[in-house]
């Protein structure tokens, strides 16, 4: 018995394998990444300006 009545099974399998290998991919890729992230300046300097926080302030928040 099919396990879809509206894709062949080598086709349905085919598309799982296919969206598992890319979920692997992004898990690891996410893994690799985590601790990538980089200070954007410009975001430091506008939340610096509107939180009236000097630089020594913000360092330490």
């Amino acid at each position: 018995m099919a396990y879809l009545n509206f894709i062949k099974d080598a086709d349905l399998i085919a598309a799982v394998d296919n969206v598992i290998a890319v979920v692997e991919k992004a898990k690891e890729q996410a893994d690799k990444n985590l601790y990538n992230n980089v200070l954007d300046p410009f975001s430091a300097l506008f939340h610096g300006m509107t939180q009236s926080l000097s630089y020594e302030d913000w360092i330490l928040t």
